[in-house]
Parts: structure tokens; sequence; C-alpha cells
């Protein structure tokens, strides 16, 4: 009992950890970046960039608000690729605290099934695979790398919400009598990946519209979205998984 108190304990720390450090993380670099200006309102030529591909990148009224813009120049490039490694880190050890607990949880849970197991064995593959191309995307500017940035941006975007989904599917029964204001927590977590998955399939559209800030604004969503996903999984860490038997 005690060895489980102080995981939940840790689970719990670094739950919150992660969530603290990527929102003050992403949000303190943004507002820099903003206040700041000077080259980040200047027009941005960045086709060298893509010239294999017969396009060209420009940004007119200088960077938009995209999250990775904070990580072009100093100092606020240093707040982004500091506090994002760390992100990464405490991600890859979040994925693993919520595994390891939460298969605990199903061993004792008479509900679950070999697709709840299945689920939660793939929410710790892609939890680790989140934490560590967030690691890498931190390091690669998307002035002087975009194209890989792009691939890891995509690697980020997708392992979260697969990360998300197979952790929900792997608590359906576990959590299917908890509630939020009388709505099931299910349908919470699976009404904000719903909302984060199709903000991200809005980006491309906005970006081909030339509406960069809504772009944006659907990365800031979808951001958003998935922290409050995550940081319903501290029921994992609430209580001693003991479930009795019928």
């Amino acid at each position: 009992m005690i060895e489980m108190n102080a995981q939940n304990e840790r689970g719990k720390f670094i739950l919150k950890a992660s969530l603290y450090v990527s929102i003050i993380t992403t949000v303190v670099s943004q507002l820099t970046m903003q206040l700041l200006g000077g080259n980040r309102h200047d027009s941005s030529y960045w086709s060298q960039e893509i010239e294999n591909l017969g396009e060209e990148l420009i940004f007119e009224n200088g960077l938009p608000p995209f999250i990775s813009s904070a990580g072009v120049f100093p100092p606020e490039s240093y707040i982004f690729g500091i506090g994002l490694t760390i992100t990464g880190i405490l991600f890859i050890l979040l994925s693993y605290e919520m595994a390891n607990l939460q298969e605990i949880t199903l061993s004792k849970d008479p509900k679950s099934t070999k697709f709840s197991y299945w689920s939660n064995k793939l929410g710790l593959i892609f939890g680790v695979f989140t934490g560590a191309s967030i690691i890498l995307i931190s390091w690669t500017p998307m002035d002087t790398q975009l194209m890989a940035h792009i691939q890891l941006a995509i690697q980020v975007f997708y392992g979260a919400l697969l990360w998300a989904s197979f952790a929900t599917i792997s608590r359906t029964s576990i959590d299917n009598e908890v509630r939020v204001k009388n709505i099931s927590i299910n349908t919470i977590r699976w009404s904000l990946i719903v909302l984060a998955f199709t903000s991200l399939q809005l980006i491309p559209v906005a970006i081909i519209h030339s509406m960069l800030n809504l772009a944006a604004l659907f990365e800031w969503i979808m951001f958003f979205s998935l922290c409050l996903v995550l940081f319903s999984f501290n029921l994992i860490f609430t209580s001693t998984p003991i479930i009795e038997e019928e």
C-alpha cells in the first residue's frame, strides 16, 4: 500500500509538472516573441527550404503565432528549446508511470479485456514516441530546417492524439461511472480528442488559403485540448487501484 501511494504521488507530480512546463514554455516563449518585435515582424522568405518542391513560403507580416515560431529567434528560442526538452523527458516518464499503474488496475478489473491491455501498451509506445519527438523538434528550428521540423511536428501531433486515444480506451470501463458536471469523463475525453483532431486537419486548410493566424489558432486549440485530456488522466493516480471482485 505504501509503495502504491508513493507511485501515485510520483505520477501526480510528473503529470502536473509536464503540464505546467509545456504550457508555461509555449505561452511565455510566444509572448516574448510577440513583444520583442524586430526581425520577428519583418517579412520572411523561406523558399530555399522547399525549393525542391517548386513551392515558396513567404511570411509577409513576420512570423505567424504558431507555437514553433518561438523557436526561431533568441532569447525566446532558448526558452522554447529548454522548456520543450524538459517537457519531452517528462512525457516519456509520464507515459511509463501511466501505463505501469494502469496495468495494475486492469489486472484487478473484472471488466478489462485484452483490447484494454493492448491499448495500454500502445499508449505507452506512443507516449514515449511523442516525448522523444518533442525533444527533437525543440532544437529543429523551422527557419533553417523546415522540412525536418514539419515531419517532427506531424509526429508530435499524431503521436499525442494516439497516446490520448489509446490511454482513453484503456480507461473506458474503469472510468465509466466518473462524471464531471453530470457528463461522462469518457465523453469529455473523446470530445476533446475529436476537437484536437479536427483542429489539426484544419491547419493545412487555413495555410493553403493564406490564413496563417487562423491556422495558428487551430494549432493552439489542438494543444490545449490535448492538455485537458492529459489532465483528466490524473484519475489514474488519485486512488489505489484495487477493484473488488463480485
